[in-house]
Order: structure tokens, then sequence, then C-alpha cells
């Protein structure tokens, strides 16, 4: 490391690159504090250094979740790209810590920055949360987002991996993902790019559904439409499913 560090910055480094396990929180706070150094290198190895102790301590770092989303908008696409990994890791390992929090909105916004390989990882993380914990990604404003990703981003991967990850969360819970939705995405299809992948995700939203409603019933009556997995309203009257207007 070329850059004028402290001995302890330098400690945080070097514990994070060869034994994250042992991270205390002051070697988190000084990572941390890193991120914003005026070296881009040293961003980037304190970013990285925080997602590694993130997958050993995601407590620990869940505890600096303000920091860890200030990662999200960091100038350096390298910090950011990072920080959208620490998210995913939250997100798959302890959905709880952030239940009722912004960080998963706060990724969303990532399917909007200025680097296609941000946008395309924003998209990615997102299903991998929305897979682990299909409530992270119940936020309307989040699922429009990567459809909208999914239907015009210059960007291919961008708009391939938004498409899979909307499938990973239907496969999680078909109900989030309603047939209005699925109707932009066969918009899609025709695309040469892309058509192919979406496609596919597509039939795998429509198979979660069925495998849903082939499964109807949780003990108390419950059921769900056979054509879009959503659940059906008490009422039989009128007769037909109030999310796709499908005939019941």
């Amino acid at each position: 490391m070329t850059a004028n560090l402290t001995a302890r910055q330098q400690r945080a480094l070097d514990m994070a690159d060869a034994a994250p396990a042992d991270a205390t929180d002051d070697n988190l706070d000084a990572l941390l504090e890193l991120t914003r150094h005026d070296d881009s290198a040293v961003r980037a190895d304190a970013a990285q250094g925080v997602e590694m102790v993130a997958k050993e301590h995601p407590d620990l770092v869940a505890d600096r979740l303000p920091d860890v989303i200030g990662l999200l908008h960091n100038p350096s696409v390298d910090v950011r790209t990072f920080g959208q990994d620490v998210v995913g890791i939250l997100g798959s390992e302890r959905p709880g810590l952030l239940a009722g929090t912004t960080a998963v909105r706060h990724l969303a916004q990532g399917l909007t920055d200025e680097n296609e390989f941000v946008r395309a990882g924003a998209a990615t993380r997102l299903g991998i949360v929305g897979e682990a914990a299909p409530d992270l990604l119940s936020d309307a404003a989040v699922l429009d987002a990567l459809v909208a990703k999914a239907e015009g981003d210059t960007y291919t991967e961008a708009r391939a991996q938004a498409v899979e990850s909307l499938e990973a969360a239907a496969n999680a819970d078909p109900s989030l993902i309603d047939d209005r939705t699925v109707e932009r995405l066969r918009t899609v299809i025709e695309r040469d790019d892309v058509g192919g992948r979406v496609e596919t995700a597509v039939e795998g939203i429509e198979t979660a559904w069925r495998n849903r409603a082939a499964s109807a019933g949780d003990g108390a009556g419950t059921e769900f439409c056979p054509a879009c997995g959503a659940e059906l309203d008490a009422d039989p009257v009128p007769n037909f499913c109030r999310n796709c207007g499908q005939e019941l």
C-alpha cells in the first residue's frame, strides 16, 4: 500500500485480507473510514475488506448499516460494487437485519447508476435478496424498478439480470409478481439480445404460479389463482381473480 495510512488503518486492512473472522468493532470502523480515503485504491481495498468482514460477521456490519448504505453512493465504482455485495450478504444471510430499513431501496437505486456494471450488479443482488427473503422485495417501487430495468436498459446484461431476479423473487413468493408485470416482460421477449433469457424467466414465473395454485391451501382454506398465483378473495362472487381477471 503506497498511501500514507495510520498503523490502525493498516492493521484493519491486513486483518480483513488475512483473518476477517477476527475483525473487531474498531477494525470495521477503520475500514469504513478508509472507504472515504482520497486514494481510490485504498477505498476499493477497504470496501472489499468490509465485504469480507460481512461474510464472517454480518451482525457486526449490520450495526453500521447507515455506513453500509453510504457505500452504495460512494463516488468510486469499486466501492459501490462492494457495497452491493455487502447488502446482498446481509439480505441473504441475515434478512431480519434489513427488515424495516431502507437498505434494499438504496440497493435498487443502483439500477439507475451511470455505470453499467453497477446497474447489472444491483439487479443481481436484488435477486439474491429476493430469493432468500422475498419480503424484502415486496416494495412496489423496487419491483417496478426491476421491471423498468428489464424493459429499457442500454446494457444487455443489466436487463437480463433484472428479469432473472424477478424470476428468483417469484420462485420464493409467487404473489410478488402480478399478471401486469408478466405482460410487461413479454414485450421484451422479441428482443434478440435478451429475449431467450426473458422467455425462460417468464416461464419460470408462470410455473411458480401454477405450483402455488396446485398446492393451494394453508390449513385455513386459503386458495390461489391457477393463472397468476395471487391469493384469492374469500368472497366467491364475482367469480374471477381480482389480480389478473382469470375466470375461476
